[in-house]
């Protein structure tokens, strides 16, 4: 878990010289797994009885970005196109991938 937990850390572009880095604990649940963008703006529920972290590519805007315990994240597209685009929620000994797939309505699946 540590090597994911360094990995994520260097995608975000943060320094480890800076930071103390924790292992993540507790359960894991993101719904729904896969959401369609449009203009509006999208959520998942986190369900945690622990700490979570998410990585995200640079076409979506993901807040918040890290938390503990249950919790709304809300996902936006930045970048129109024709590409889906993939989010990862971190916990402990689990990585849930969340799809966010292109055009059509804001709806949710």
């Amino acid at each position: 878990m540590m090597g994911i937990l360094a990995a994520a850390l260097l995608l975000t572009g943060c320094d480890f010289e800076h930071y103390e880095v924790l292992p993540l604990s507790g359960t894991l649940d993101v719904t729904p797994r896969e959401l369609t963008a449009g203009s509006a703006l999208m959520s998942v529920q986190v369900t945690s009885s622990g700490d979570w972290l998410i990585i995200a590519p640079p076409q979506l805007t993901v807040q918040p970005l890290y938390g503990s315990g249950d919790r709304e994240v809300l996902v936006r597209v930045t970048e129109e196109g024709d590409e889906d685009y993939t989010f990862y929620v971190l916990g402990t000994d689990v990585t849930l991938p969340v799809v966010v797939r292109h055009g059509g309505d804001a709806t949710q699946d």
